[in-house]
């Protein structure tokens, strides 16, 4: 069995081109909570297992609740409706950031 990549924009499905040059879109799959997740290169790159993930304050600082995901070490991300996915790096253990 091989793991399924998928790439996805804020507020979108995830969408994963085939070889043959087809797509494939995923729609309500369960949680839409992904297993693993590429990070950018600007923060260190490579593939990081969800360790966990939440609906809480988005990290833009606007008044709006968002999912977060979070990786190890100290890694989160928040899908913002205005910004995309805004990255940072938690301070405490609790879920400060």
């Amino acid at each position: 069995m091989s793991t399924k990549w998928f790439t996805r924009k804020p507020g979108e499905p995830p969408i994963s081109e085939e070889p043959d040059g087809s797509f494939c879109i995923v729609f309500g799959s369960g949680s839409n909570t992904p297993d693993w997740v590429e990070l950018p290169p600007e923060i260190g790159g490579g593939k990081r297992r969800v360790e966990s993930s939440y609906q809480s304050e988005c990290a833009c600082g606007k008044d709006h609740i968002v999912k977060h995901l979070r990786f190890d070490g100290g890694i989160g991300v928040a899908e913002c409706r205005d910004k995309g996915f805004i990255w940072y790096r938690v301070n405490g253990k609790d879920g400060d950031t």
